[in-house]
């Protein structure tokens, strides 16, 4: 694509959506490490005073051999849940800080930035911790001397399940495969955020994981075992995202991620390559309330990025070779037609 072209894609992104985002590249490094802790839980809470309290019970009544310690992050809301937070500081196993709102990955960075256990598991503030989770993932982790541990979720809303159990496959894991991109209900060797923190200013931080978490990883392992019990929030983004400008972040956090991947020196390979083919379709699906324009220019946007970076690549994956075939001629048309409709 010329460069002519690529620059008229991109400002019709930016009318809607300009790029606010920062680097996923660590900009400040973490403490040391401190023996006598070996589970740093991280908490980013934000307007959640309803929910706070069953989020934090449920982690401090694991029944657990291992050490673990919660670092609370009250991020500059106007409910209670900064005062509610302040209740557990009496708890020696809980650190409350408070501080301006920086949004989800403000308030997990800054968490990285006071942890120092051997691990760290980060939990959403509307959500629980199942029973025995600590224990599951540690022992896990400790046994196969792996450096990301995942197991089950399941889904709920107040007090009725929705739905069966997302079951985690056990055994050694594939990230690219095996494992769901979101950064909760996962224990993290924290020596993986040595060099990465969350990237602040976007809406789907979680990409920082398959682009540059998961790929540091020596070993994964999971376990069926529920881990997770997700509360069903209609004020999640998931439940927001359709027709709001915001989600044009599909697109810059992507491309943010691919840069900081290149200064990291994780090598592109074809795992990542088809994972980045699976994205664009991703990108399609979260922008699909904003209309085709918008479509057409995160296609070619990130199309142009892949083709960039991969100039050789070819996929293996059946579900792969109609989104190639189409970024590879930069056709949006064709891209369009290839996707099962719904």
């Amino acid at each position: 694509m010329t460069e002519n072209r690529l620059n008229e894609q991109l400002e019709t992104l930016r009318a809607s959506r300009r790029e606010q985002g920062s680097t996923a590249v660590r900009t400040a490094a973490l403490a040391m490490e401190n023996p006598d802790v070996m589970v740093d839980v991280i908490v980013p809470a934000y307007n959640v005073e309803k929910y706070i309290r069953p989020c934090m019970e449920s982690i401090l009544s694991q029944k657990t051999d291992f050490t673990f310690h919660v670092i609370a992050v009250d991020d500059g809301g106007a409910d209670s849940t900064g005062k509610i937070l302040d209740e557990y500081k009496s708890d020696p196993r809980v650190t409350v800080i408070h501080q301006e709102n920086k949004g989800l990955s403000g308030a997990r960075n800054t968490a990285l930035l006071n942890s120092t256990g051997k691990y760290v598991l980060f939990l959403d503030s509307d959500d629980l911790l199942a029973r025995d989770a600590l224990s599951h993932l540690v022992t896990l982790a400790e046994k196969e001397n792996a450096q990301i541990t995942a197991g089950s979720y399941s889904n709920f809303h107040q007090f009725r399940w929705l739905g069966k159990k997302h079951a985690q496959k056990s055994g050694i894991l594939i990230p690219e495969k095996d494992m769901t991109g979101h950064a909760w209900g996962k224990l993290y060797r924290r020596t993986l955020f040595e060099k990465a923190q969350f990237p602040e200013g976007y809406w789907f931080e979680d990409s920082l994981m398959h682009h540059i978490v998961f790929p540091q990883a020596e070993k994964c392992a999971g376990t069926g075992q529920t881990v997770c019990l997700r509360r069903s929030n209609p004020a999640s983004i998931t439940h927001t995202a359709a027709g709001n400008p915001k989600s044009i972040d599909t697109v810059w956090v992507t491309l943010q991620l691919m840069k900081d991947r290149t200064d990291l020196q994780i090598p592109f390979t074809r795992k990542y390559y088809d994972y980045l083919l699976g994205q664009i379709r991703l990108n399609h699906i979260r922008l699909r309330g904003l209309g085709s324009e918008i479509q057409q220019a995160a296609f070619l946007v990130v199309a142009d990025s892949i083709c960039s970076a991969f100039t050789e690549e070819h996929t293996e994956l059946e579900e792969n070779r109609k989104t190639e075939a189409a970024v590879r001629e930069m056709n949006y048309r064709l891209f369009a037609e290839s996707l099962p409709e719904n």
